[in-house]
């Protein structure tokens, strides 16, 4: 969902489009003696205004992922994305898909029909504070499960996409990361993240 690619589009009259996803993810199964009971949910939702200049949209992503909220009872309750991709939230590769409550509004442009801005901004939190912050690709960060402060951080997101021609394209993506209390007390510091890529494809 990090490009948005809806699922579902409906025309709303004829200047708007209204687009929207949702995906649920259950886990079960056993780690040795131990459930697994975990739950994921990730929707977006965007407006887009195509005949205005430069086809603006406006859009809110959510997500959740459960933690263990009772360490030690049996049973395990950290969602585990398996393969988590740090694209899926921002190339800094700051948290992951495990114990997590995520809102982002974002907004998008195209100033002409091969060039996109995209402009985000993330919030973040932990599902229960009974567990850790977790990192990718599901890296517990030391000294945060149990502790005070479900406030994990909020970052800012900075995208640029210019597809040159038919197989060159080229992007850039910049990030601010200001961590939450939870992540500081635990001695994390806020992180700075800039890349750019060029990609041939045919």
């Amino acid at each position: 969902m990090d490009h948005f690619r809806p699922l579902c589009e409906a025309p709303t009259h004829d200047f708007t489009v209204v687009a929207w996803d949702l995906e649920v993810m259950g886990q079960t199964g056993h780690v040795g003696s131990e459930r697994i009971r975990a739950l994921a949910v990730g929707t977006v939702g965007a407006y887009t205004f195509e005949n205005a200049r430069w086809r603006p949209t406006i859009g809110l992503q959510f997500d959740y992922a459960t933690g263990d909220r009772q360490p030690g009872d049996g049973t395990i309750g950290t969602f585990n994305p398996l393969f988590p991709n740090a694209y899926y939230f921002t190339l800094a590769g700051t948290q992951t898909y495990a114990n997590l409550i995520h809102l982002r509004p974002f907004v998008q442009f195209w100033p002409q029909e091969n060039f996109t801005v995209i402009a985000r901004v993330g919030l973040q939190w932990r599902a229960t504070t009974q567990d850790a912050v977790y990192t990718i690709p599901v890296k517990p960060v030391p000294n945060t499960a149990g502790q005070p402060g479900r406030w994990t951080g909020v970052y800012e997101q900075l995208r640029l996409e210019w597809q040159i021609n038919r197989n060159w394209s080229a992007a850039f993506e910049g990030v601010q990361y200001q961590v939450g209390d939870a992540i500081r007390r635990a001695g994390g510091i806020n992180a700075n993240y800039f890349g750019l890529q060029v990609a041939f494809g045919w």
